[in-house]
């Protein structure tokens, strides 16, 4: 595809020298808790539930997926799929190697063949928010796929909860309904299913991010990665209750969606 090279790690490289907004160490600082971690947990298990109600069949892509844990989750999940991933970031397509998936493509999506690919379904998941022309961004790469495929989108919800490490994962926005309907609006895309979720963690965000971030500003960097460590992989009790709370939210979305939470999810389709 598009004269790529295949390394010695069996990833295929396409050099590019446009940057994305996202941190550095982002890919070496996030594997350290992925795969304990109750959010990613609850998220893949978000994404799995929204992509069979809308497409369960055909090739997926991974768009800007970091270090895999998400294209691992949803070819575990949808094993008949050939699941790729494009990541700009080397780091977290070696790790996404690592983890096993077969076709790992270091560019940016503009690079990528999504019709020689099979592609029925894209996803971003939680990446637009760290594209300046998020607007530009969608409409580039609805031009880009056939008709009738579906895109499915990740975002952090509420300015209201801006923090510090809003600012340090290099995030443009949080999202709101009227946001992403704009986005739609301008790339004509069908809205198939729009839902908050992460709803009992808007309080605790607001509490332990937010609010002392307006009191006393921000951290250093070492001390927002130290208490990201901590709190993806809370201990004991409350770990039981981040369980229970994510079943409840399952069970709605399974039958419908959500009006509140700390993140969206939202299913387009090509037109």
């Amino acid at each position: 595809m598009n004269n790529y090279r295949i390394d010695g790690n069996g990833i295929s490289v396409l050099e590019s020298t446009t940057q994305v907004d996202y941190p550095e160490s982002g890919h070496s600082e996030s594997i350290k808790f992925e795969d304990g971690s109750f959010w990613f947990l609850h998220r893949n298990k978000v994404i799995c539930e929204v992509l069979q109600k809308i497409s369960d069949q055909g090739n997926f892509v991974d768009i800007g997926g970091g270090n895999g844990l998400q294209a691992t989750y949803i070819k575990r999940q949808f094993p008949k799929r050939e699941v790729a991933l494009v990541e700009p970031g080397y780091a977290g397509c070696l790790n996404a190697k690592r983890r096993g998936i077969k076709h790992v493509y270091n560019s940016l999506f503009q690079n990528f063949d999504f019709i020689n690919f099979n592609t029925q379904a894209v996803g971003l998941f939680d990446v637009i928010e760290h594209i300046e022309n998020d607007a530009g961004f969608i409409l580039q790469l609805s031009k880009q796929l056939e008709k009738g495929t579906k895109i499915l989108i990740t975002v952090p919800a509420y300015k209201l909860l801006w923090s510090d490490l809003d600012d340090y994962g290099n995030h443009h926005r949080r999202y709101n309904k009227k946001m992403i309907l704009y986005l739609a609006a301008k790339a004509n895309l069908k809205i198939l299913y729009f839902s908050h979720f992460f709803s009992y963690l808007v309080p605790l965000t607001f509490l332990l991010r937010t609010l002392p971030y307006l009191v006393r500003g921000g951290r250093s960097n070492e001390k927002i990665l130290k208490a990201e460590n901590k709190q993806h992989k809370p201990s004991g009790f409350i770990d039981w209750i981040f369980s229970f709370l994510s079943k409840m939210e399952m069970r709605i979305i399974k039958r419908s969606n959500l009006s509140f939470g700390a993140s969206i999810v939202v299913a387009l389709e090509v037109q």
